[in-house]
């Protein structure tokens, strides 16, 4: 289970405001920082395995730390990039960290540190207050710039086909620029809401009409024959020019925040798999069901946020398959189709004979969230051959 893979803002095309002069705005802030930033859990994530490796295993566990905590400082950033870098550099240590746990040598204090310091690390993203803040400063900023270079302009050289957007007939015409702002400002208004929602079938809900909406404020302004209409309308002119920007910039709604959940059921893992871990230390074993853990381990077990219910624990010969059914709600064995996951086994651990055979075995839209242990071993790779 890796989070390590390039990191995409959805829907907002940057790329598209460079066009426009926007280089100078909020939205044209370079982020090469922050996607740099994965460079640092990178480099200790490989150190501490080489400390695992090694036997030693405090200092895997600090370095590993390390890297949670880089991911929380990065966190408190107010992009959504932020948050999704926050949410891969939290992913590589959870990777990490799973391979610590594992290990049949973790001395039983270590065990029950790791099992602490996991318990006061808090989520690694905030995905509401990134809505409701540099998102939405985001969108204010590009409105307003937008003003003043005209809405033909705007929409002329969003398009890219417009050989001369100055010309663009819209620019001679009177626009409501606060119809804009009124319903960009509602929009972000509502994704940092149902953002904030406990219950994951209503902000599943909350989500989903989101998206609806700014799908079909996206058919809206495509439409021709809408702007046809608009040509008479300082109002129609108005909403649809609303509909333009708002669907330019908005992120996607229901990306974000799955990201966020996904990350916040990794963490209730690694958490649990540490309880296991300590139970591994003290009775020579792993436990057989989940309430085993409880008190002596985890004073309750935790719920799983998709479902509030506990999460699926199998034991599995010397280790354990421990995972959570989703946002799908099915039970699928531990398989993620997405993540080319079978039974908690990544494919990318079997030759390619064998990773075709699984790969038929994931149940289209799979998409639990698992730990297996043991884990694979880990085979160098072979030297060339000498000529």
């Amino acid at each position: 289970m890796s989070n390590d893979a390039p990191i995409t803002l959805p829907r907002r095309k940057p790329n598209v405001l460079w066009w426009i002069g926007f280089e100078d705005g909020l939205i044209g802030m370079s982020l090469e920082g922050i996607q740099q930033s994965r460079d640092v859990a990178r480099v200790l994530s490989t150190r501490a395995m080489w400390h695992l490796g090694e036997g030693r295993h405090a200092d895997a566990w600090r370095d590993l730390l390390a890297v949670h905590r880089w991911a929380r400082l990065v966190g408190q950033g107010q992009m959504i990039i932020e948050q999704l870098v926050a949410i891969a550099i939290d992913g590589i240590a959870a990777e990490g960290t799973n391979a610590l746990l594992a290990d049949a040598r973790l001395p039983a204090q270590l065990a029950r540190q790791i099992q602490q310091d996991l318990a006061a690390l808090h989520p690694p993203a905030r995905m509401a207050d990134s809505f409701d803040g540099v998102e939405r400063l985001y969108f204010l900023d590009t409105v307003v710039r937008g003003h003043r270079e005209g809405a033909g302009s705007f929409l002329g050289s969003i398009s890219m086909d417009d050989p001369d957007p100055s010309t663009h007939p819209l620019n001679y015409v009177s626009i409501n620029w606060n119809v804009v702002l009124v319903k960009g400002n509602a929009i972000y208004d509502r994704q940092a809401a149902a953002c904030r929602l406990a219950d994951h079938a209503a902000r599943r809900k909350a989500l989903a009409q989101i998206e609806n909406e700014l799908q079909q404020m996206e058919r809206q302004f495509g439409a021709p024959s809408n702007w046809i209409g608009g040509a008479m309308s300082r109002d129609k002119r108005s909403d649809l020019l609303a509909a333009a920007v708002i669907n330019l910039l908005a992120s996607a709604t229901n990306a974000c925040a799955n990201a966020e959940d996904r990350a916040n059921a990794t963490l209730d893992h690694l958490r649990l798999a540490a309880a296991l871990a300590v139970y591994r230390t003290q009775h020579g074993q792993y436990p057989e069901s989940l309430e085993a853990l409880v008190p002596d381990v985890l004073p309750q077990l935790p719920v799983d946020f998709f479902n509030g219910k506990p999460f699926l624990y199998q034991r599995d010969g010397t280790g354990f398959l421990l995972y959570t059914a989703g946002a799908n709600g099915i039970d699928d064995d531990g398989s993620n189709e997405l993540m080319s996951i079978f039974s908690g086994h990544s494919l990318w651990d079997f030759d390619e004979s064998e990773r075709t055979k699984l790969e038929g075995r994931i149940p289209d839209g799979a998409d639990d969230i698992s730990i297996r242990v043991p884990r694979p071993p880990f085979e160098l790779p072979k030297p060339p051959a000498e000529e």
